[in-house]
């Protein structure tokens, strides 16, 4: 392509704004300003240029963003084919924020013989780039840092903003959450307000009651889904989340003047859940979730029996037509399986004779067990202690290397409380313990009246309540023994199994 040909080829016109909004004034340039100063500019010049909407302009874009990530990349990367001979913008600001990254792309214009051209400014390379001088490009640089204070200034400003709406209890969100309302729109609605997209929040009398009720729901074990009908929302990701916000137990999160990082505004509203409650949810209810297979239905101890080589959960399937515990695991080495009826009867049984012979881990759930209280109370200190740290050791304090090293182990140390908080059932309220008769006729029974009577008394989750796990060991193909011979139950809280005496039939 000759020179002459070079001369002819369009200058690309782009346009950026980096928060539109309710912006206006000189010092705000819109899109519409920034391309008329470009169309005028390139009629003084006699220069033809190209602007589409579509491929030149940045709405809602810092100039922060890499260059690649912008329509600018494209417009640079079509200079650089040969189709446009340079860009034209309203200041170098527009085209960049950063002395690196705009340098880098004022570079790749030059080096393809290609122009830049800021109208409010002057800056200009030259048709092909050929006036760039050592001087021209300091004054590049100089604007390129003037544009990332600035940048660094308008954030700084919007941050403090922030937290001082914060600070007056305003929720800093374009929509409030489900459960809540702005203060004043007592017929509802979670639009934005008046007030710039912010407003104050209270407990929505309708949809607070649900909330509350659904972060109950998932601590019993309901699933996401199930949350998601009953709250109304698109799905299960949207109930996710519900349960997931801490914005239930009257946190706001708001940015600090360190970009990335947020800090914690705590009694920022009324709540909607305790953090009891809310870390319960979280704990996802349990460490036990009933299975809706037709087979499980019929049993005990789905969820309980435990493969000993590979300790997955016995599968439930049928064989000759019953209920039947089965491991399924891929290359387990004891595979192992049981029928189902006499599995559940040996608990059964094993279980009231331990009520009667007073096992102290069976007597600790009859009277109220607190394991999962503890745990709710160790999860809430190590939460404590986490945001203590936070707010009151400064990294000046201890050294930014300690500082960061304390508050890894206190963000591991509630996360291990979490952990361990899933895995423990939930507190059991006292009940009337699983005996069917009195001491004395349940020691005068025989074998066969004590399996009817714990027929009527026995079902899945009273066992679940007591019943850690029940490993049953394989005998070998073709082997009959009985359950009591292949299976240790462990209840909970226990670190060994637990055998009942053997039970002599009666005279």
């Amino acid at each position: 392509m000759s020179a002459k040909d070079l001369d002819k080829r369009a200058l690309a016109v782009y346009v950026r704004v980096s928060e539109v909004g309710e912006r206006d004034g000189p010092s705000f340039g819109s899109p519409e300003e920034q391309e008329i100063a470009a169309r005028e500019w390139a009629e003084r010049a006699g220069l033809e240029v190209y602007f589409d909407t579509e491929e030149c302009v940045d709405l809602d874009v810092s100039g922060a963003t890499a260059v690649t990530e912008r329509r600018l990349g494209r417009l640079i990367e079509r200079c650089e084919a040969g189709e446009f001979g340079g860009i034209i913008v309203r200041d170098e600001r527009r085209f960049a924020r950063d002395e690196i990254a705009g340098g880098v792309a004022l570079d790749r214009l030059t080096e393809a013989g290609c122009r830049l051209k800021a109208t409010w400014s002057g800056f200009d390379t030259g048709p092909f780039g050929e006036d760039v001088t050592p001087e021209s490009r300091m004054v590049f640089d100089f604007f390129m840092a003037i544009g990332k204070a600035e940048r660094a200034r308008n954030r700084l400003a919007r941050v403090k903003g922030s937290q001082r709406k914060a600070a007056k209890g305003f929720h800093l969100a374009a929509r409030c959450p489900i459960g809540y309302r702005w203060v004043g729109r007592e017929k509802g609605g979670r639009t934005p307000t008046a007030e710039g997209g912010c407003g104050k929040l209270e407990i929505d009398p309708v949809m607070g009651k649900k909330v509350r009720e659904a972060f109950r729901r998932r601590a019993a074990g309901v699933s996401f889904e199930e949350l998601g009908k009953f709250l109304g929302l698109a799905g299960k990701s949207s109930a996710r989340a519900v349960i997931r916000n801490r914005v239930y137990l009257g946190e706001a999160r708001v940015v600090t003047e360190r970009k990335g990082e947020s800090k914690i505004v705590k009694n920022a509203h009324k709540p909607l859940v305790t953090p009891a409650e809310w870390e319960a949810a979280n704990a996802r209810g349990g460490n036990y979730t009933q299975r809706a297979g037709v087979w499980s239905a019929l049993t005990r101890l789905s969820g309980l029996a435990k493969c000993p080589g590979c300790e997955h959960n016995l599968s439930v399937g049928s064989s000759r037509g019953a209920p039947y515990y089965s491991c399924t695991a891929e290359g387990c080495k004891k595979r192992t399986g049981i029928a189902a009826a006499a599995l559940d009867e040996h608990v059964g049984l094993l279980l009231t004779e331990a009520v009667y012979a007073e096992v102290p881990e069976v007597l600790a759930i009859l009277a109220g067990d607190d394991r999962y209280q503890r745990a709710l109370d160790a999860v809430a200190a190590a939460q404590e202690e986490l945001d203590t740290y936070r707010a009151e050791i400064k990294v000046s304090d201890v050294g930014a290397a300690d500082w960061k090293r304390d508050l890894a182990s206190r963000q591991a140390a509630l996360d291990v409380a979490r952990a361990a908080l899933r895995d423990v059932p939930r507190t059991q309220e006292a009940y009337s313990a699983p005996i069917p008769v009195t001491a004395e006729q349940w020691s005068a029974a025989s074998k066969d009246e004590r399996v009817a009577l714990v027929e009527h008394a026995m079902d899945r989750d009273r066992l679940a309540r007591f019943v850690d796990r029940v490993v049953v060991h394989p005998v070998g193909r073709g082997r009959k023994v009985p359950a009591a011979d292949r299976t240790s139950v462990y209840f909970i809280g226990a670190e060994a199994p637990w055998a009942a005496p053997v039970v002599e039939e009666a005279a």
